[in-house]
């Protein structure tokens, strides 16, 4: 080919990648529109500070932290396994209900939710209410209390288990 043969190639190459270049502008700015500005990301790059409730005695930090464009300010938990059909997992929902009642601890304002995002970009939100406030601290209390016995403790588990050795009840 010679070089004015090239040119008609050069100029759709050129435009596929202009074409290119403004689908994704157009998509980071939706994805911008419905999230707001990211105030806070736990990356690895960045060591963002943790969240602290005193009055709960809990600590964390999401891995993401988003200002809406009303000014409500988000947790985003970000999770590598695919998005289960029956919606947010048990421990996924009350891990994010945590973030929320830390980021209303520390910043006076309620989030109206958190945000669960699973693998492929799928989004789940988990309502910030008195239900999810009970139920965090039903469990901080839960986790606080006593051992009551309830595991049933078998060589195999105990092997494996984190706690193994300051456990009272381990098999064997």
């Amino acid at each position: 080919m010679t070089p004015p043969d090239l040119l008609p190639w050069i100029l759709a190459l050129v435009g596929l990648g202009l074409v290119g270049a403004g689908a994704w502008a157009l998509a980071r700015s939706l994805a911008s529109r419905w999230s707001g500005a990211l105030l806070s990301a736990d990356d690895g790059r960045t060591a963002p500070e943790n969240l602290v409730s005193e009055t709960h005695r809990l600590v964390g930090r999401p891995d993401e932290i988003w200002r809406r464009r009303d000014g409500a300010v988000v947790p985003v938990e970000l999770k590598s396994r695919a998005a289960p059909d029956s919606g947010v997992l048990p421990s996924h929902r009350v891990q994010v209900e945590a973030y929320c009642l830390l980021l209303e601890s520390t910043t006076g304002r309620s989030p109206p939710y958190g945000v669960v995002v699973y693998a492929g970009g799928v989004r789940r939100t988990v309502p910030w209410n008195a239900r999810a406030l009970g139920e965090v601290d039903r469990l901080l209390a839960e986790v606080r209390s006593e051992y009551d016995g309830r595991a049933t403790p078998t060589p195999g588990k105990c092997r494996n288990c984190r706690w193994r050795n300051g456990c009272d009840v381990r098999a064997g």
